[in-house]
């Protein structure tokens, strides 16, 4: 579970508490999660991907978002294909050919290059 999804998470089942139950623990967590470090390679990749959307960057072959930037599948040319949710590595995308075909398409299509079917 990525960290901006597990915020998310307990801020819903803070919403969900009833009334008269204390909230601190929940705020202690997320406090607690925002301070963890980031411990995955692609950290440096989860920075500068949140405020790039569809632009391709250095060493990428393949970089597509959908979902109004919720989700992103980028193909470097070097390393693993991934995917990010909310701008943070969600998965391991390497071997997933479905995943590429789709990212191909959808960038043929932005950029008008063919009106084929598949």
């Amino acid at each position: 579970m990525d960290r901006l999804y597990a915020i998310h998470r307990l801020e819903k089942a803070k919403e969900l508490l009833p009334e008269g139950v204390p909230r601190n623990v929940i705020d202690d967590t997320i406090i607690w999660i925002k301070q963890l470090p980031a411990t995955s390679n692609y950290a440096a990749v989860n920075q500068a991907s949140s405020s790039q959307g569809d632009a391709l960057g250095e060493g990428e072959l393949v970089r597509v978002s959908v979902a109004n930037g919720k989700y992103t599948y980028v193909l470097p040319q070097v390393g693993r294909a991934y995917a990010l949710r909310y701008g943070e590595k969600w998965r391991d995308c390497c071997g997933d050919n479905f995943i590429l075909a789709l990212a191909q398409r959808i960038e043929e299509l932005e950029n008008g290059v063919g009106n084929k079917a598949g």
